[in-house]
């Protein structure tokens, strides 16, 4: 019983901590994006949950894809078209591969 407990306290630990890490990694690009976002919808106004929104998908999208946004944001952070374009054909690829 008690290696069953200390199990399951290991396993909560580690999901915390990847989650912690996932979050870290993934909150400058999604900035990123929040910017780009911004920047490509000039002279419309988004409301907090519009923000909230937005970033919430973001962050989710980044847990599940760390690799490829965090790859994307690495090399095309520089623009936001570069970022966009690479998101999309890592999102393409990913779908051909299923």
């Amino acid at each position: 019983m008690k290696k069953s407990i200390t199990l399951i306290c290991f396993t909560i630990s580690l999901f915390v901590t990847s989650n912690i890490f996932a979050n870290e990694q993934c909150k400058p690009a999604c900035d990123k994006f929040l910017e780009c976002t911004k920047d490509m919808n000039k002279g419309k106004s988004a409301t907090a949950a519009d923000i909230k929104k937005l970033t919430d998908g973001c962050m989710n999208t980044c847990k599940k894809k760390t690799r490829e946004v965090l790859g994307c944001f690495a090399t095309s952070s520089s623009s936001c078209v570069s970022f966009a374009l690479c998101i999309q054909k890592s999102y393409q690829a990913s779908k051909t591969t299923k």
